[in-house]
């Protein structure tokens, strides 16, 4: 459901969720395993350049395992996949500012966090924080070329950390031995346009401490991708 009202709106969604955690067995039933979810946003303008605000807040009941549960076996090597219990609740919220500086150039940020004391639906993150800059290439007689810089810092739970280091695995990590970092992510772009409604962009990123362990990485990844408008 949306609504509108001037320079707001308020979206309201309930959402399934899998009735095994990180699998497309969706529950179609929306009152056993599902999402609730509630985004407001305003659109305003700052010294005549547009930006808006975002606030989201999420709500989740499913058959998902907690992370102190898995540790409170006392076992070897503990599992979420034993102790996980119907009716399992996580929440957690986001805030997103975006913001143009002048017509060429705009900026973002965004910062998350739930409490990260159950497994995840999806990716293994308990707090995030990024911001970006995106220029328009007028400067340089290339208006429709596109270049763009973004760094973002990710962290994990204390429960979470206390699982892996005890040799706990989940969906996505998880390697019998965990020496905490946080992630942190480098990106850029540059888009071009190369004809009429043809661009390419090439991407980079660079991953350092990858799934929160300083023994691992960096990982740098290069990307090409094509865009065409018929």
């Amino acid at each position: 459901m949306e609504w509108y009202q001037g320079d707001w709106v308020t979206r309201m969604a309930r959402l399934a969720l899998p009735s095994i955690p990180n699998t497309s067995l969706l529950d179609h039933s929306l009152s056993h395993n599902y999402g609730d979810q509630i985004e407001v946003s305003h659109s305003h303008q700052l010294n005549q350049q547009p930006g808006a605000i975002r606030v989201l807040y999420y709500e989740q009941r499913a058959f998902m395992g907690r992370y102190q549960d898995a540790l409170d076996q006392n076992s070897s090597s503990p599992d979420l996949t034993t102790i996980r219990k119907d009716g399992t609740k996580s929440w957690g919220y986001g805030l997103n500012i975006e913001q143009a500086i002048n017509s060429d150039i705009g900026v973002f940020a965004r910062w998350s966090q739930n409490p990260g004391k159950t497994e995840t639906q999806t990716l293994d993150i308990s707090r995030s924080l990024s911001g970006g800059v995106s220029i328009k290439g007028t400067s340089w007689s290339r208006p429709k070329d596109i270049v763009g810089v973004g760094y973002a810092i990710n962290g994990i739970s204390a429960s979470q950390i206390n699982y892996l280091k005890n040799g706990g695995m989940t969906a996505f990590i998880g390697d019998g031995s965990l020496n905490y970092k946080t992630e942190q992510i480098f990106e850029t772009y540059y888009s071009g346009q190369i004809y009429k409604d043809l661009s390419l962009t090439l991407d980079y990123q660079r991953i350092a401490n990858p799934a929160y362990n300083s023994a691992r990485g960096p990982i740098h990844i290069f990307s090409l991708r094509a865009h065409i408008e018929m």
